[in-house]
């Protein structure tokens, strides 16, 4: 879309971790050969997968001393960096959760142990989805949300017992039910989260104290309700 090589300032930045998030090339319509659809197809035949384009993008993200920070999902439709196809569904529910999970293991796999002529990467920190919350990535319920988390959490941490998984989802401080019914399932689940892809976007650091640590219904005051 619009190339351009920032590798000596990532280096001389010492940039920790990179999100693969909007760059599209990690994105699940590219590597899953079936997207939208999950159900009826096998996740452990790696013919089902496209990997040139996430290779290189990951490639990328190691070579300049970075650790890959995956998000497993997709990017909105119609960006210029997210598929150009409108008749692309960016935000439905997958119609087999317990094959995502299974698809989304498969795809750390081949980045943490090798599978299908992959890779041995050092990766932490896995972001299941983009935002629940919004309409623009997720068309389903809250509950929905929180089961697909669970089969995704329960595929990966079989095979990846180390890696960090966490949902994109935010505190239930808004009139949206989506929050409230994922975190009501997690608790009533005894669902494990590892940790919280929290999206904040504030243009003052007083503002982020405030809603982490101060508000009514804060991280930390949600996480105590939920035996976090």
């Amino acid at each position: 879309w619009q190339p351009a090589d920032h590798s000596t300032t990532f280096q001389e930045w010492a940039i920790p971790q990179v999100r693969t998030h909007d760059g599209a090339e990690t994105d699940l319509n590219l590597i899953w050969k079936h997207y939208p659809y999950y159900a009826g197809h096998d996740p452990s035949d790696a013919s089902n997968y496209r990997w040139e384009r996430a290779d290189e993008a990951v490639a990328q993200i190691v070579a300049v001393g970075s650790q890959p920070f995956i998000r497993i999902g997709q990017s909105k439709n119609g960006t210029p960096n997210a598929p150009c196809d409108p008749n692309l569904d960016t935000t439905m529910v997958p119609d087999d959760f317990q094959v995502f999970g299974e698809v989304a293991k498969r795809i750390l796999m081949h980045f943490t142990q090798g599978w299908d002529n992959g890779f041995f990467y050092d990766i932490e920190y896995v972001e299941v989805w983009n935002e629940f919350y919004e309409p623009d990535f997720w068309s389903g319920t809250g509950t929905e949300a929180a089961e697909l988390y669970e089969a995704t959490y329960i595929a990966v941490k079989a095979a990846l017992p180390d890696i960090k998984l966490g949902p994109s989802i935010n505190r239930p401080f808004t009139l949206n039910p989506l929050p409230h019914d994922f975190w009501n399932y997690i608790e009533t689940h005894a669902v494990p989260v590892d940790f919280v892809s929290a999206h904040l976007y504030s243009d003052q650091p007083r503002d982020m104290e405030i809603k982490i640590h101060q508000h009514q219904y804060s991280w930390e005051d949600l996480f105590e309700a939920v035996g976090l």
